[in-house]
C-alpha cells in the first residue's frame, strides 16, 4: 500500500504535460460547435485564396496597399491551417489526436497569429496617417520596397516572440479542451506562461492607444481642412449669396477606420480571453471560449475581405466579374445541364 501512493502521484503529475480527453459536454452544444467550426474553416480556406486572386486583377489599388493586403491574407490562410483545422478535428473527436509535437507547433502558431494581426493593424494605421498628413510626399515615403520591409519586420518579430516564449517555458505545452487550442505553460507546472500574458497586455494597451490617437488626429485634421475650405469659399464669394459649405469626403477614412476597428475588436477579444484564461477550468466554460476566443479569432481571418468588398468599388466589381467568369466556366464544363 505504501508504494501505491507515490505511483499515483507520479501519474497525476504526468497528466499535465499530455493532452487528455475532453470532459463530456452537452451533445447539442457539441453539434453546434462542430457545425460553426466547419463553416468557419471552409470560409477561411476558400475566401482568402479568392481574395488573393482578386488583388491580382485589381489595378486601382496601390501596390503598397496590395503588399499589406496580401500579407494579411496569407497570414489568415495560416490561421486556417494551424488553428482552424486542428480545432475542428479536435471538436469532432473530443480529444487532441495530433500528439505533443503538433501541440507545441500550434502553441507557437497561436502566439504568432495574435502578434502579427496586431502588428498589421498598426502598420495599416501608420500607412493611413502618412497618406493623410503627408499626402503629397506619400509616394516617396511609402514605397513598395519599404512596405515589404515593414511586412517582413512584422513577420520576423512575430516569429521571434513565440521562439523566446518557447525557450522560457522549455517548450512545455498544455492542451486546453474547452478552448480546443494549445498554449505554452511554465515548466513542471500546470499553469500558463505569465510572461506571455504580460506581454500581450502591454501590446494590446499600446496598440489601442496608437489606433485611437491616430484616428482622432486624422478626423481633427479632416475637420480643420473642411473649415479652411469653408472660410476660403466665404472670402471668394464676395457679395454673392452664401453657398453651403462643401462636405469633406471622409468616406475612405471612415471605411478604413471601420475595417481597422472591426479587426482590432476581433483580435483583442480572444487575446483578452487568453490573458484571463484559467487552465484549470471545467467543462462548463466551452461556450465562453468558443464565442469569445476561438470564433472571433477565426472570424477575423475571413471577414477582412468582406469588409474590403463592401467598401471598395473596384474590389467589388472585380470580385463579381471573376465570380461570373468562373460560374460560366463551371456551367460550360458540366456534362449534364439544362441545355443538353
Amino acid at each position: 500500500m505504501e508504494s501505491t501512493e507515490p505511483q499515483m502521484d507520479q501519474e497525476n503529475s504526468n497528466d499535465s504535460t499530455t493532452p487528455g480527453p475532453e470532459e463530456s459536454i452537452h451533445p447539442s452544444f457539441s453539434i453546434l460547435r462542430c457545425f460553426l467550426l466547419v463553416i468557419t474553416t471552409l470560409l477561411i480556406l476558400t475566401l482568402n485564396p479568392f481574395y488573393l486572386l482578386i488583388l491580382r486583377h485589381v489595378n486601382s489599388i496601390q501596390e503598397t496597399t496590395k503588399v499589406f493586403l496580401r500579407a494579411m491574407t496569407i497570414a489568415d490562410i495560416g490561421v486556417g491551417i494551424s488553428v482552424a483545422i486542428p480545432a475542428t478535428i479536435s471538436a469532432f473527436l473530443g480529444d487532441w489526436p495530433f500528439g505533443d509535437v503538433v501541440c507545441t507547433l500550434q502553441a507557437a502558431a497561436n502566439v504568432f497569429v495574435y502578434c502579427i494581426a496586431l502588428f498589421f493593424l498598426l502598420i495599416i494605421t501608420v500607412d493611413r496617417y502618412i497618406s493623410v498628413v503627408y499626402a503629397l510626399r506619400y509616394p516617396s515615403l511609402v514605397t513598395v520596397k519599404r512596405a515589404r520591409i515593414a511586412v517582413c519586420c512584422a513577420g520576423g518579430l512575430s516569429t521571434l516572440i513565440p521562439i523566446v516564449n518557447g525557450f522560457i517555458t522549455t517548450w512545455e505545452t498544455l492542451y486546453l479542451p474547452p478552448a480546443l487550442v494549445c498554449e505554452f505553460k511554465l515548466s513542471n507546472q500546470n499553469t500558463s506562461n505569465i510572461y506571455t500574458k504580460v506581454f500581450f497586455t502591454i501590446l494590446i494597451t499600446f496598440s489601442l492607444l496608437v489606433v485611437f490617437m491616430t484616428y482622432i488626429r486624422l478626423f481633427l485634421i479632416s475637420r480643420h481642412h473642411a473649415r479652411q475650405i469653408e472660410a476660403l469659399n466665404i472670402a471668394l464669394g464676395g457679395n454673392q449669396p452664401p453657398q453651403p459649405p462643401p462636405r469633406t469626403n471622409n468616406k475612405s477614412l471612415q471605411t478604413t477606420l471601420f475595417i481597422v476597428l472591426t479587426s482590432f475588436f476581433l483580435n483583442v477579444v480572444p487575446i483578452v480571453c487568453y490573458i484571463t484564461l484559467d487552465t484549470d477550468t471545467n467543462s462548463h466554460v466551452e461556450i465562453f471560449y468558443l464565442f469569445f476566443l476561438l470564433l472571433p479569432l477565426l472570424t477575423q481571418s475571413w471577414v477582412n475581405g468582406i469588409c474590403y468588398y463592401l467598401s471598395n468599388t473596384d474590389f467589388r466589381q472585380t470580385a463579381n466579374r471573376l465570380l461570373k467568369t468562373h460560374y460560366q466556366l463551371c456551367k460550360n464544363h458540366i456534362p449534364f445541364n439544362g441545355n443538353t
